[in-house]
């Protein structure tokens, strides 16, 4: 679960108060609670709600990228863009979709490989994109067009693919 902002502080600093964090944490923190709701009203098919609440969270992404959130944000910044990707193919928009995923995909590249939760989220990511792809049926030149938008990740280090199944099937 996303912490609240009492158990965020205490994580950071014994000493520190909701009232002293900056607003760009903040505004980190409510995109990934509003995220995580928005898709529970979707689930619940209160669409109104939840339509609002995507907004919602989109306003907060928006502060939250102004300025650098604290490295320990960062996780959360990841999950909401993921959330909110969901969110959005499941409203029938898979390009938008496959835009937040990548930009969850890069915030995650900034992250440690130890944070916790991360690999969860990596799995949820590779499940969703195995079906997002069979919606496409597998076919990579019928999916949507993100690369001059948002630019593709970085190799982040690895000049060549590793294992047999990655050299096989082109992937890493």
């Amino acid at each position: 679960p996303v912490p609240s902002d009492e158990e965020y502080c205490s994580k950071l600093n014994a000493n520190m108060t909701p009232s002293m964090l900056p607003p760009f944490d903040v505004a980190a923190l409510r995109a990934a609670r509003f995220a995580e709701i928005a898709l529970g009203a979707l689930v619940s098919n209160q669409i109104g709600l939840a339509l609002e609440l995507s907004n919602a969270t989109v306003v907060c992404l928006k502060q939250c990228v102004e300025e650098p959130v604290h490295p320990s944000c960062m996780y959360n910044v990841a999950r909401s863009y993921f959330l909110h990707g969901l969110f959005r193919s499941y409203r029938g928009d898979m390009t938008r979709y496959f835009k937040y995923r990548r930009v969850c995909l890069l915030k995650l590249t900034q992250l440690g490989k130890d944070e916790v939760g991360i690999l969860q989220l990596f799995a949820a990511i590779s499940f969703h994109d195995a079906w997002a792809y069979m919606i496409y049926n597998a076919n990579a030149d019928d999916l949507p067009d993100i690369d001059e938008v948002i630019p593709q990740i970085p190799s982040c280090g690895r000049p060549s693919l590793n294992t047999l199944a990655e050299e096989k099937y082109d992937v890493s």
